[in-house]
């Protein structure tokens, strides 16, 4: 047979990130603080790219 350690590694990754998605998915969907805090953080993030933009346009 092969060499089956990558495989199951790359097995155990998936199954990780679908209940990882499914338990912030279900949070999401369940609790409003959760949704507030993930709009903040996407607004806080498009704040720091915006400042990274304007950093890297002026000489």
């Amino acid at each position: 047979m092969g060499d089956r350690r990558g495989q199951s590694f790359l097995e155990y990754l998936l199954v990780i990130t679908l209940v990882t998605g499914a338990v912030i998915g279900a949070a999401y969907v369940t609790l409003p603080d959760f949704q507030v805090g993930l709009k903040a953080l996407a607004q806080d993030a498009s704040a720091w790219m915006e400042q990274r933009k304007r950093r890297e346009a002026t000489p």
